[in-house]
């Protein structure tokens, strides 16, 4: 029965103590809540004409080094009514393929009344392969043949890195497949 399914849920007893039953809609209690819902509604109504700005996606492409050291890049996004504008964004060294960097409010503007929020800028940054360098994790590897004697006997040679080429000491007695590792 009705009285049953009112008392046994534990949100509809609730609601029934404040307002009391629900055919009692124009009386009393139950019309000043009517009334106040109604201004509330109202004032969401109204808000809900305030449209957030839409999000904006962007792809940056860095070299291999302009990731490995860091740089500062200006691009050009969507402005709104078919305008755009320059933002700068600063990439951090050592930033890894695919990261997405969010920045809050620099989407397009928001439409309607003022003060309606701007979306969001998402750019998302893509790192070129090197021709000659590999990323692993924070380290930056590179592969390089030597002879048999240059192996056998030792030798120095000549390595590029990301700052230019060095000299680097290979010991007398080098297996295959060693790993030297350059600090820097």
């Amino acid at each position: 029965n009705e009285a049953y399914a009112v008392l046994s849920d534990r949100d509809s007893r609730a609601r029934y103590d404040r307002w009391g039953h629900q055919d009692d809609a124009a009386s009393g209690l139950s019309a000043v809540v009517e009334a106040a819902q109604d201004i509330i509604n109202d004032v969401f109504r109204r808000r809900r004409g305030k449209q957030r700005g839409r999000d904006v996606r962007y792809t940056l492409e860095l070299s291999f080094s302009e990731a490995a050291f860091g740089c500062s890049k200006t691009i050009e996004i969507p402005a709104g009514e078919g305008k755009t504008r320059e933002f700068t964004v600063v990439v951090a060294a050592g930033i890894v393929n695919g990261t997405v960097k969010t920045f809050k409010g620099e989407g397009e503007p928001g439409q309607g009344m003022t003060g309606a929020a701007a979306g969001d800028l998402h750019v998302n940054v893509r790192v070129a392969e090197h021709e000659e360098f590999r990323r692993d994790g924070l380290d930056v590897r590179s592969e390089h043949s030597i002879s048999f004697t240059q192996a056998a006997l030792g030798a120095v040679l000549e390595i590029a890195t990301l700052d230019g080429p060095i000299k680097m000491r290979i010991p007398e007695g080098t297996q295959p497949g060693r790993v030297f590792r350059i600090r820097g």
